[in-house]
């Protein structure tokens, strides 16, 4: 029986699947986060690891091909990711064809009805991308926190805790997202919570500032004008990214005339949960892209989109939209679950 793995490894979760060149899946498993800039677990440990029990029953020399989606693995840092991929691959007996992509690549796939279109992620980083034949041909942010990643949910905590801090420091209006960081982080607002606040948040790992960004939603639908500034801006940068994508061209120069995608797939959990940032991106993009009606898709299951890929670098033909929405239903009700590993 030939085989396929793809990974979905993003920066607070990895999501390994097996299946056959046909579309069955035979086994997912998950695992810690393994960004390399920002998830506090090693990529390689974890992924070696997840790659293992989903592996358990199964012959490693049946997979003819692995496509992994790796959060990080930009041409920054692409050979250093698929040097520990192929790694932990090799680790656990798999010797095919591997492919490492960003984590965007699999997410438009695996939600996408065709292969061209446009999509925008907003979880622990953000970045939009253009795509033409499940390829990336333009793309905008996604260049980690320290340098934009504007609307991603460690963006949204990192402004959550700056809002706090000018509220505690007095040069900075006060806020409902004060008495909530300072709960969330167990500080004790009545010893000097500045000082208690610098010594909670910052032995912590980047992507664990996105714990934050729950609250701020929260709070700004109840009213506080402080968290609601930062929704808003957090709206218009992704709705910004968006269309900067659409007249990049993966160097210094820019299309004239922007793309025209006929799909939009939205990806990462501020965009494919319900809430404002989901409503209110998706409607301004709809309108101003001009996409028929039912051309907005979440991709609620993009370790779908690398079993896509794995598929078709395998040199099977692409994966059926029926066959691709069997997947992401078992994948997201196993998820939902919390279920083991659904071994057939």
């Amino acid at each position: 029986m030939d085989l396929v793995i793809g990974a979905d490894v993003g920066g607070t979760s990895t999501k390994v699947a097996l299946a056959t060149t046909t579309g069955q899946l035979m086994a997912y498993e998950t695992g810690p986060g393994g960004n390399i800039r920002s998830s506090p677990a090693d990529l390689g440990t974890t992924l070696r690891q997840t790659l293992g029990r989903a592996l358990t029953g199964h012959d490693p020399s049946h997979v003819r091909a692995s496509h992994l989606g790796v959060s990080g693995a930009g041409p920054a840092a692409v050979g250093t990711v698929t040097a520990l991929c192929t790694t932990a691959l090799e680790g656990v007996g798999v010797n095919g064809p591997v492919e490492v992509r960003t984590d965007l690549d699999i997410a438009f796939a695996s939600a996408a009805t065709g292969t061209t279109g446009l999509l925008l992620l907003a979880g622990t980083g953000a970045v939009a991308c253009s795509v033409e034949d499940l390829v990336t041909v333009g793309r905008c942010d996604g260049t980690g926190w320290l340098l934009g990643d504007v609307g991603s949910a460690v963006w949204f905590g990192r402004r959550a805790l700056e809002a706090a801090a000018a509220d505690l420091d007095g040069r900075g209006p006060a806020t409902a997202l004060t008495s909530l960081v300072l709960e969330h982080h167990g500080v004790d607002p009545l010893d000097d919570p500045r000082q208690g606040l610098v010594a909670a948040v910052y032995p912590l790992a980047v992507s664990e500032h996105g714990g934050l960004a729950p609250l701020v939603l929260t709070t700004a639908a109840a009213g506080d004008t402080v968290a609601q500034q930062v929704v808003d801006e957090g709206v218009d940068a992704l709705v910004r990214t968006a269309h900067a994508a659409l007249t990049d061209t993966l160097g210094p120069g820019r299309l004239r005339t922007p793309r025209r995608p006929a799909e939009l797939v939205l990806a990462g959990g501020l965009l494919t949960a319900p809430g404002p940032v989901r409503s209110e991106v998706g409607r301004r993009l709809a309108h101003d892209l001009d996409l028929a009606p039912g051309a907005v898709h979440d991709a609620l299951a993009p370790v779908v989109g690398a079993l896509r890929l794995a598929v078709r670098a395998a040199g099977g033909p692409d994966l059926a939209p029926e066959t691709l929405s069997t997947l992401r239903t078992r994948v997201t009700s196993w998820t939902a679950a919390g279920e083991a590993s659904p071994q057939t």
